[in-house]
């Protein structure tokens, strides 16, 4: 199986848990995704995975994204911005941003996207 579609099959299976009993109800669903390096390229994974799923940008699905760029000390800055949001779920990718992801909250779901602990 490959990295991509593990991705997918995690980010969908989180969001389907979370929105099961109102899957077909009109509630806008807020996803924080945050990365460690640039992630554009997880970001259209996610997009294509959730919109497969039943979830799309601009009608029942938002998409908060922040990546640091190599940047670890901005990560706590970019999760703060990201709670403000109230997201129901949040994606970190990379061990870095997991473990902000982390801190920032104990509440919220957090998808880890990949990470190495």
């Amino acid at each position: 199986m490959t990295r991509a579609l593990n991705r997918r099959t995690l980010v969908v299976g989180s969001l389907a848990a979370i929105s099961f009993a109102q899957a077909a109800s009109t509630r806008v669903w807020r996803v924080a995704l945050v990365t460690s390096s640039p992630g554009v390229a997880i970001l259209n994974i996610i997009r294509t995975s959730l919109k497969s799923a039943g979830y799309e940008e601009g009608k029942n699905l938002v998409i908060d994204f922040r990546e640091a760029k190599g940047r670890y000390s901005a990560l706590p800055t970019l999760l703060d911005e990201l709670m403000a949001s109230q997201p129901d779920l949040i994606i970190a990718e990379a061990t870095p941003a997991v473990a902000a992801a982390r801190k920032a909250t104990t509440t919220i779901p957090i998808i880890m996207a990949p990470a190495t602990d």
